[in-house]
């Protein structure tokens, strides 16, 4: 796995440092794991091939594209037996030049 995808939890604190982002999740959550979301991540872009082609067949020998990553997901079981479920996604850095913005960190 390597960038936006390289996120990591420990204990209940999921960090990505390509996206600068560190997100304190309530201890009853449970964080699915890395793998998991890669293996999901995969499905979705190998989804979006075929349907892009459908529209634009003349695209098949250089179609390249970048879909949204899902980053991080946990799910918590409450007092009721719902659940709530927390979902964080990414687009994968862009291979050209970067664009100039600003450096502050995003955080909520």
């Amino acid at each position: 796995m390597q960038g936006v995808e390289r996120g990591a939890v420990a204990g209940n604190v999921y960090k990505n440092d390509a996206l600068s982002l560190a997100y304190e999740f309530p201890r009853n959550w449970i964080a699915a794991k890395p793998e998991v979301m890669h293996q999901l991540n995969e499905k979705m872009e190998a989804a979006a091939k075929p349907s892009i082609l459908q529209q634009h067949p003349e695209l098949a020998e250089n179609l390249r594209i970048m879909t949204p990553k899902i980053v991080f997901y946990a799910v918590a079981a409450t007092a009721m037996g719902s659940t709530f479920r927390f979902r964080a996604s990414g687009l994968p850095p862009r291979p050209r030049a970067p664009a100039r913005c600003s450096s502050r960190p995003f955080r909520r």
